[in-house]
């Protein structure tokens, strides 16, 4: 019975190392939104589309997420340099299925991963940033 539970914590621990080791390939961006306890910085993907920038959380229950609702006023760091927003969750499926489509023709293999172990394309949440 130990060698069981041994195995299911490391098979938990792989699992961790590999979503970590996932969403930190490609870009990354740092995302800051403003919440009952201050700022908070969450490191995201980000993609482009007809001059916009796009967001997406695989969780509609995220933190962050939720923080945007509250206030869609965020700060994101890109390329080093800083410029403000307000963030714009966008809840429909045409919308949903095209960032989906970007983030993987731009994170590739990362997100197949991420669709196969832990994301599920239906339940994401894209965020338009428009510039403040």
């Amino acid at each position: 019975m130990k060698r069981v539970g041994i195995g299911l914590v490391v098979v938990l621990l792989v699992l961790v190392g590999l979503y970590l080791g996932m969403t930190e390939t490609g870009e990354v961006v740092v995302l800051e939104t403003s919440g009952a306890s201050g700022v908070q910085k969450t490191r995201v993907w980000v993609v482009d589309d007809a001059g916009a920038q796009w967001l997406r959380t695989g969780n509609p229950k995220n933190s962050w997420l939720a923080r945007i609702r509250a206030n869609g006023d965020v700060a994101v760091t890109r390329h080093g340099e800083r410029r403000e927003y307000h963030a714009v969750p966008v809840e429909d499926d045409a919308t949903r299925e095209r960032i989906n489509d970007l983030e993987l023709a731009k994170y590739g293999l990362s997100e197949q991963l991420l669709r196969l172990f832990f994301l599920k394309p239906a339940h994401t949440t894209p965020i338009r940033l428009d510039p403040r």
